[in-house]
């Protein structure tokens, strides 16, 4: 299916079966391409389709759809998940993320969790003890 076929076909998806309805510009480039590549028997399968659309009555809803989708719904509420593994896996099911997103996510809040709550040891010391460190027994400085 070539190119012009496609947008000829998108042009009767858009505007109908009836090609003198279209668009000015739109109508002469269909016309165009209709006799160039003969589409003839794609314009009747469409206008087969569409016939079939306008002829077909949709069928009314049942008068107690409404109160049977609120009663399911109230059902589905209830049905709450107890512990907190089933609530967790209903989570990731919902965000449907890949594994390994969880696990690097995971590791991601691990070391900010210990980053944060570890403290920084800092060393401080006396100068008197530097000192001492470098001086004999007499207190002479070496």
């Amino acid at each position: 299916m070539c190119l012009a076929t496609k947008e000829f076909e998108q042009h009767i998806a858009l505007y109908g079966t009836d090609i003198n309805q279209w668009p000015r510009d739109v109508r002469d480039k269909a016309k165009q391409i209709q006799d160039q590549f003969g589409l003839e028997k794609l314009l009747e399968e469409y206008r087969a389709l569409e016939n079939t659309l306008h002829t077909r009555s949709a069928t009314p809803a049942h008068p107690s759809l409404a109160e049977r989708i609120i009663a399911n719904a109230k059902q589905r509420r209830r049905e709450l998940p107890v512990n907190l593994s089933t609530w967790v896996n209903g989570l990731f099911a919902d965000f449907m993320i890949p594994r390994p997103a969880y696990a690097i996510a995971a590791m991601l809040v691990l070391g900010i969790s210990i980053g944060l709550n570890t403290q920084t040891m800092t060393t401080t010391q006396d100068d008197t003890s530097l000192s001492s460190a470098y001086t004999d027994d007499d207190g002479a400085t070496l």
